[in-house]
């Protein structure tokens, strides 16, 4: 089975092994685990060790990837750009 199709199986309250939910992310692994780590996203109890709840990925996931506000023109979205101005040059 894909990892496409393991992810959809997948609910909310899954438990993974931090191995299992870095392959099921579609990057390479270590950089996969990397994000993992970097969102504290692994947890540690002393009787179980590393695991990762799925639907803390997913909701990591919506957070650093949320669209634009709808109905907001690109041009308002953009930084400003200040004009630099020439001084006597």
């Amino acid at each position: 089975m894909s990892a496409a199709a393991r992810r959809r199986e997948l609910g909310p309250a899954a438990v993974l092994s931090p191995k299992a939910a870095a392959e099921l992310l579609p990057w390479q692994d270590a950089r996969s685990r990397g994000w993992l780590k970097r969102h504290k996203l692994i947890r540690h109890d002393p009787d179980l060790g590393a695991f990762v709840i799925w639907g803390d990925v997913l909701t990591c996931l919506r957070q650093v990837s949320a669209p634009a506000e709808a109905g907001t023109p690109a041009d308002e979205r953009r930084p400003a750009r200040h004009k630099l101005r020439r001084g006597g040059l």
